[in-house]
């Protein structure tokens, strides 16, 4: 995700999502959803098939002052609608995207991704 200084996206300068959220001041939070599905089988699965590891490894578009992958922390969030999951049978849920394979330490409260 980029933005550009110009309207037709020919400007000199990229503003990376960072810098240009860095601007916004009722920001409370970025989210970057990998998957969605009804069922926790099918959101692995559609996790699984998409691309976003590769990318989110690169790191491009948190912008040149984001931490280098291996160091970064993580954390995977469980939402639902309509639903309450006890603490058991949400680490449950996050067990099954195990093969995500994150380098980083999970930090649960204020993670860098």
């Amino acid at each position: 995700f980029s933005i550009y200084t110009d309207a037709e996206g020919k400007g000199k300068k990229k503003i990376d999502l960072v810098t240009s959220l860095a601007r916004c001041t009722l920001i409370r939070s970025v989210i970057e959803l990998w998957g969605a599905a009804s069922t926790i089988e099918d959101c692995v699965k559609v996790t699984k098939d998409k691309n976003f590891q590769k990318r989110h490894q690169q790191g491009e578009h948190l912008g040149d002052a984001a931490t280098k992958y291996e160091d970064r922390t993580f954390k995977i969030t469980i939402h639902t609608l309509g639903s309450t999951y006890t603490r058991e049978e949400q680490n449950v849920m996050r067990s099954q995207f195990s093969f995500l394979d994150f380098p980083g330490a999970v930090q649960m409260k204020n993670p860098s991704d």
